[in-house]
């Protein structure tokens, strides 16, 4: 396992007035290993419960569409890849204790890879601007294989694919 920490921060200006703020934060990458056929919890977890907006699971390589979305108290299928749709949930669909881990359920070598999880939460300060927040991105790295076999075995089943 493997933590690191940083905070960017970024303010869109339109004239003189701050309209919105976007604060992106790299906060753990985690190495997950499972056997086909497994569930497997995707850790991630915002700073609090308070006005989660959004939250976004995907993989880099698929682009535009999503593992998994969260928007509005309702999960949002419109966006999901087809390789995730009926088998990706949130763990705690109260998301209690900013808890916005995913279950990735009947897992195969195909879903080896990384994944990101990004949460956005709307907050307002006393000048009631509002400003659109990433708190805590995520990264996990799931490597699923039958146990004893070996890289060798899986990094030549992987090109053969």
């Amino acid at each position: 396992r493997m933590e690191m920490s940083s905070l960017t921060s970024v303010s869109l200006m339109i004239g003189s007035s701050n309209l919105c703020s976007v604060f992106f934060s790299v906060a753990v990458q985690v190495n997950k290993k499972a056997e086909p056929g497994a569930t497997v919890t995707l850790p991630c977890r915002a700073p609090s419960s308070t006005n989660i907006i959004v939250v976004e699971w995907s993989r880099p390589e698929l682009e535009t569409e999503y593992v998994f979305m969260f928007r509005d108290g309702r999960s949002v299928p419109e966006h999901q890849h087809p390789s995730f749709q009926n088998r990706v949930d949130l763990n705690d669909r109260q998301m209690k204790d900013g808890d916005v881990s995913i279950k990735l359920k009947n897992v195969t070598s195909n879903d080896t890879g990384t994944y990101e999880c990004r949460v956005f939460q709307r907050r307002t300060n006393h000048r009631k601007r509002a400003n659109l927040k990433t708190e805590r991105i995520s990264t996990i790295y799931l490597d699923v294989h039958q146990s004893g076999e070996s890289l060798e075995a899986r990094l030549c089943r992987n090109q053969l694919m």
